[in-house]
């Protein structure tokens, strides 16, 4: 499976001239991996409707819910790659910000929301609040318990959202060169082990948006809106 889903790949990107990138194999590992996670967790689904003994049925759910861990996993992987296959979708931009706020208490004040009643967003909503908390959790952590200040900016001429969070940590200049690499801002900053601020910043761009970093102002989210109809 994952030799075919590479050779097409390859074929694809000799038609339109580019070369393959780490970025593509490890896209294609990753939804090989978890095609065969798939069929794992398919097996011990149809098992466990004709299990009679209680010992093995506990070891074929333990089985089930580490599969289903390992698929979001992989991911989150993908998100962090650009590679995450979702569909994306008209959305209200302002319930998401709104879900966001109630989650970060006083972070985001009406009058940034109700600018944004007028726009709507295609992404998978989901997707989008998790990897914009994530980015307002890590602030927070980095922060140290200083009150987060977050600001909307509407550009409705070019139809653009400009998120700023700001951030008065100044990180070292490897560091902030490195913020955005797979495991680097968790495990190194925060001490989590997880993907850390790549996940967010390979779902944005997949969504055509883009998040920066720089030391003495912060973070910055632009991405496009179109107006309400």
């Amino acid at each position: 499976m994952g030799y075919g889903l590479l050779n097409k790949m390859t074929i694809d990107n000799n038609k339109q001239k580019k070369p393959l990138t780490n970025d593509d194999l490890m896209g294609l590992i990753v939804h090989s991996y978890n095609n065969y996670l798939a069929g794992i967790m398919g097996y011990s689904e149809l098992a466990l409707l004709e299990c009679e003994n209680a010992e093995v049925e506990e070891r074929l759910k333990h089985s089930l819910e580490s599969g289903i861990e390992a698929v979001h996993f992989g991911k989150t992987i993908l998100a962090s790659l650009g590679r995450l296959q979702i569909p994306m979708q008209d959305c209200s931009l302002v319930k998401i910000i709104q879900s966001v706020g109630e989650k970060q208490k006083g972070l985001i004040s009406q009058s940034d929301i109700a600018m944004l009643e007028n726009f709507r967003i295609k992404t998978d909503p989901n997707w989008f609040e998790d990897c914009l908390l994530d980015l307002v959790e890590f602030v927070t952590f980095v922060e140290k318990g200083n009150k987060l200040n977050l600001n909307c900016v509407v550009n409705e001429k070019n139809n653009l959202v400009t998120i700023e969070i700001k951030c008065s940590k100044l990180f070292s200049e490897q560091d902030a060169s490195q913020l955005f690499e797979c495991f680097y801002s968790s495990r190194k900053i925060t001490g989590k082990k997880d993907i850390g601020l790549a996940k967010a910043r390979g779902f944005f761009t997949q969504m055509n948006a883009k998040l920066s970093h720089k030391n003495e102002s912060g973070f910055v989210l632009e991405f496009p809106v179109e107006p309400r109809t």
